[in-house]
This record gives structure tokens, sequence and C-alpha cells, in this order.
């Protein structure tokens, strides 16, 4: 591969990698913020109790006595709020977390594409970042929605009604242990792992871009001036 010149190595490809860090920023915060508001809103339903008289919200599945059928819940004018907001924030944060995902990979490819073409150094944190950021998006990817009844086979991020119907069936009366195990799995592990890739990512990229940055790219020396020796 042809050496670029000392302008575009020097100046132009280092313009380019911090235009690439600032798209890598936002991808990165909003997945970090739509995994964090993913927490939160299980926390909420399931310890926070912020659904509990709502109509979404069953309750805890027993055996119906023969005698009298059981009267309809009265929903709570709170609980109705709640389940409102999360309604809608839930699957906005699982669509912002995929596309953020999807752009970050691409975000990281083209850093690397630019470290490799301007000489930059810092490749080997880049491709890193890449790699790792690849693995981010196959947990960020829902599952549950291509491969469905399976509680182990889902992604990182779900809608309030997976919330509400896994929580219903941990909850209930005949509820295995690992059942409880696969609900607790999807919900927190699942997510805490995706932001323990997406710190990994950031490591790997402030590893590869400080490298890329901090090296100066050396003038050609075989580049003589018209009359010098």
């Amino acid at each position: 591969m042809p050496r670029p010149d000392n302008a575009i190595a020097g100046e132009e490809f280092r313009q380019a990698l911090a235009t690439v860090r600032c798209a890598k920023n936002v991808f990165w915060w909003l997945i970090l913020l739509a995994l964090a508001g993913q927490l939160t809103a299980f926390v909420l339903v399931r310890f926070g109790g912020v659904l509990e008289g709502s109509a979404a919200m069953p309750a805890v599945a027993t055996r119906p006595a023969a005698s009298a059928p059981a009267p309809a819940p009265v929903a709570d004018e709170s609980a109705e709020t709640w389940r409102v907001v999360l309604r809608w924030t839930l699957p906005a944060g699982k669509f912002v977390a995929l596309a953020s995902a999807l752009l970050l990979v691409l975000t990281l490819m083209f850093a690397v594409k630019l470290a490799l073409h301007g000489q930059t150094g810092g490749v080997a944190g880049l491709m890193s970042a890449f790699f790792w950021s690849l693995v981010l998006l196959v947990l960020l990817v829902p599952w549950q929605q291509a491969l469905p009844g399976s509680s182990a086979l889902a992604g990182a991020t779900h809608n309030l009604g997976d919330l509400v119907a896994a929580s219903a069936e941990a909850r209930a009366a005949d509820a295995s242990a690992m059942d409880v195990l696969f609900f607790y799995g999807r919900f927190i592990v699942y997510p805490v792992l995706a932001l323990l890739l997406l710190l990994i990512v950031g490591a790997k990229w402030g590893r590869g871009y400080r490298a890329a940055r901090g090296i100066e790219v050396a003038e050609v020396s075989e580049v003589q001036t018209p009359g010098k020796i």
C-alpha cells in the first residue's frame, strides 16, 4: 500500500478519527442509557411494584376456587400511568439500543479502515473494539421475537409485555426454580452482560484511539523539493 502524503496522513486522518470518535461516543452513550432504562424498568416492576393494581399486571396464578368467580381487579391510577410510560419507553429503548449497536459496529469499522489507510497506529485496539462490538450487537438482537417460545434465547432488551408475562410466570405458584433462574437471567444477567461488553468496547477503543492520536506521522523523506539535494 503506498504511503499517503504527509498532509493527509498528519492532519486529515486525525480529523477524520476525531469525527469518528464523536459518532462513537453518541452511539455508546445511547446504548448505555437504553440498557440502564431497561434495568430500571425491571427493578421498578419486579421490586418496586409500580404496576401493582394495573390491569396489565395479572395477579399471582393460583388455583381458582370452585365457589364464586374472583372479582375483577380495580385499576390504580398511578399503576396505569406507569403502565403507559413503560409501554412506550421500553420498546423505544429496545429500538435505540439495537439501532445504536448497528451504527456503532459500522463506526468502528470505519475507524479501523482509517487507521489502516492512514497508518496512524492503534489498529490493534480499534480492531479489538470492533469485534467486541459485534458480540454486543448479537446480545442486543431481540431473539425472543425471532425465536419465540424460549426463555433462554432472548436479547438483553424487552418490551413491557415480555416483562409482565415473564414476571407472572416467575411468580406463579407452580413456577419451578429453573423458571425463576431463567427469569432473572434474562432480565438482569443479559443486560448486565451487555453493559460489561459496552465497557470493554469503550476501553479497547480508548487504547486504540490514544495510540492513533499519539503517534506523529513522520515526513516522507523520499520526497525531495526541487533544487534541493
